[in-house]
């Protein structure tokens, strides 16, 4: 049985803002899976002769099994009735995907960096942050989905920069976390423009 939504009755404009999330996650899924398995291939590609292959697949193969679990997840929820949809609970099932996905490219940064190899590790650091970038783009709609995937992928990328040591790998570490302090505020400012738009729009059907 599903779990009921707490704000469905009590709060229309919550629950509009809730349909318009869970319909951009669905649209936006293709881009999100596919843009996040070709730049994991073209990683794997580029760091095969520089880290463990057993890394490399292991790695991949979780990048798969996560979003082949979305996809499954979403294809389900479309099969639901309108009325067992309960937007807060598919809600947090988006952001736990939202979670686990940026663990899983936060554990590139580990898994798949090169020691002592300063170019594949900008390579590296280009690749998870341009994925930052993306998944900023496709789900600014929903901060929480947004700033979850953004501070678990480069969390462990800054981190693994600080204990690579260095005064290049140190500098990078810090603007990461400059990069990743600038996409939380441009997250922040995207979601509150989804707001006064979805409040504009209620207060439009209420009249």
């Amino acid at each position: 049985m599903p779990v009921p939504d707490p704000l469905r009755n009590a709060d229309p404009e919550r629950v509009m803002l809730q349909t318009e999330q869970l319909r951009m996650h669905h649209v936006n899924l293709p881009y999100e899976v596919g843009g996040s398995m070709i730049a994991g291939l073209v990683l794997a590609a580029v760091q095969w002769g520089s880290v463990s292959h057993a890394a490399v697949f292991g790695w991949l193969a979780c990048l798969a099994i996560v979003h082949g679990a979305r996809i499954m997840n979403d294809l389900a929820e479309h099969r639901l009735p309108v009325g067992a949809r309960e937007k807060w609970t598919l809600l947090r099932r988006v952001h736990f995907h939202s979670a686990v996905h940026g663990l899983t490219w936060g554990l590139a940064a580990l898994l798949l960096f090169p020691t002592n190899n300063f170019e594949h590790q900008v390579f590296l650091a280009l690749v998870i942050l341009g994925m930052a970038a993306g998944c900023l783009t496709i789900t600014a709609f929903d901060v929480t989905a947004a700033l979850l995937y953004n501070i678990l992928s480069m969390g462990s990328l800054v981190l693994r920069l600080f204990i690579e040591g260095g005064e290049m790998p140190l500098a990078m570490g810090m603007m990461g976390l400059v990069f990743l302090g600038v996409t939380s505020l441009i997250a922040l400012r995207a979601y509150g423009n989804v707001r006064v738009s979805v409040a504009l729009r209620n207060a439009e059907a209420i009249k």
